[in-house]
């Protein structure tokens, strides 16, 4: 793979793009691939750098962007002759790999308030895409959150339609009526980490207003409320890196045992 194709992967993914990463890996006969050709593939079809050209390139082409709509990485073969699946008779194979490249550090703030605020400013050190969300201006702003995709508006509407596949979610609002609002919406996607923050006499309220309305809680194993671990005292910085712990521990399939050898 070039340099230049390498630098375009590391900036789509530093972007939040995905992207369909294509190795040409075994090549006979009249394959108009080599072995090692690279190439990268794009949701709208575009590419960067060539699997060899033609029909065959074509096809492939067509496979990752089905890969990338699917989010799953797969092997393609093309045998060249009458018998094969795209009609070419001028002899030999291709085979190869499609690979779906994506960041896997996505985090979505509901509540740019002061928890939140620190909690952007720690995850952008760790390399986050960060997404924050609030329903007033004065915490939704570029100016206080500048490295950030920031999205001004009601919970309510904001949420509905938003994707949050693969991210981690942390809800932590102005108050009780809002985080709940902002749980109706999200709590029955498609997420890898949703976090609530509040006491245990607030969460145990927001729950059971949750399962009264009927919403998918009690066998929910990616819903975590309160959020984050043991560690902080009642400081908004100490709170955000409790919750940024326990996201990396979900992220990374780590344990809570110490590394200290004298224990």
């Amino acid at each position: 793979m070039n340099k230049f194709l390498i630098e375009k992967l590391n900036n789509s993914v530093s972007k939040n793009i995905k992207v369909a990463y294509v190795t040409v890996t075994k090549s006979t006969g009249s394959a108009p691939g080599r072995v090692g050709n690279t190439m990268l593939v794009f949701s709208d079809g575009k590419i960067e750098g060539t699997c060899g050209g033609g029909k065959v390139e074509y096809n492939v082409i067509k496979e990752a962007v089905k890969c990338l709509e699917n989010n799953e990485s797969k092997p393609f073969s093309y045998t060249l002759n009458e018998q094969g699946d795209i009609g070419m008779i001028c002899g030999g194979l291709m085979e190869g790999f499609i690979d779906v490249v994506k960041n896997d550090k996505n985090l979505v703030i509901i509540g740019g308030g002061h928890i939140g605020n620190f909690l952007y400013n720690i995850s952008l050190e760790l390399g986050f895409n960060v997404t924050i969300i609030d329903e007033r201006i004065e915490f939704a702003n570029s100016k206080r959150f500048p490295n950030g995709d920031v999205i001004f508006g009601e919970y309510s509407k904001v949420l509905k339609d938003l994707d949050i596949k693969d991210c981690y979610v942390v809800i932590t609002t102005k108050g009780h009526t809002s985080d709940y609002e902002a749980l109706k919406e999200v709590v029955g996607k498609d997420y890898k980490y949703l976090g609530l923050i509040g006491s245990k006499r607030k969460i145990n309220t927001l729950m059971s207003d949750a399962l009264k309305d009927g919403l998918n809680i009690k066998d929910n194993d990616r819903l975590f409320t309160p959020i984050g671990l043991d560690i902080a005292k009642n400081d908004p910085a100490e709170i955000a890196l409790s919750i940024m712990a326990e996201i990396l521990l979900i992220k990374n399939g780590g344990s809570l045992k110490h590394l200290n050898m004298k224990r």
